[in-house]
């Protein structure tokens, strides 16, 4: 006889790169709008060098990169956060179980 473990998985949520999908989703927005902005402040920044304004685009890319960076693991701590605590005993389904209660 044929025996097959059954497992619910309701202990975790699905996970995108390790992250919940909400904070994946708004983690994906945030770097598409900064790329958006560097990408826009960058094409003004190289029609017009000045010392100042190339020095204020690599300043604010920073800290963003670093905003980023800290938000990734902040909402990756978030994630690995557990909400359930199920115990860990598991049920075993044989076709002779089947059988019995039929």
């Amino acid at each position: 006889m044929k025996s097959y473990d059954v497992n619910k998985n309701l202990e975790r949520e699905p996970r995108i790169q390790g992250f919940k999908p909400n904070y994946y989703y708004l983690l994906f927005v945030l770097q598409i709008a900064f790329a958006l902005v560097f990408f826009i402040w960058a094409l003004f920044a190289l029609g017009n060098p000045t010392a100042t304004g190339l020095t204020t685009y690599f300043v604010a890319m920073g800290i963003s990169l670093t905003a980023i960076l800290f938000m990734r693991k902040q909402f990756k701590k978030l994630s690995n956060q557990t909400k359930y605590r199920f115990g860990t005993k598991r049920s075993v389904l044989s076709n002779k179980d089947i059988l019995n209660q039929i």
